[in-house]
C-alpha cells in the first residue's frame, strides 16, 4: 500500500526535526517511517 500523500504547513515542516519532544513528534516520527509523504 502506497503512503498518502500530505501537505504540510512550513512551521510544522521546520519545527518537526528539530525537537526531540512536544506536539511535533508523531510527524517526525511518522515522515521518518515512511507512514506518509510530502508531496514533490
Amino acid at each position: 500500500m502506497t503512503p498518502p500523500c500530505v501537505v504540510l504547513d512550513t512551521h510544522c515542516v521546520l519545527s518537526a526535526p528539530l525537537f526531540a519532544q512536544g506536539r511535533l513528534v508523531w510527524l517526525r516520527e511518522g515522515w521518518r517511517t515512511g507512514q506518509f509523504i510530502p508531496p514533490g
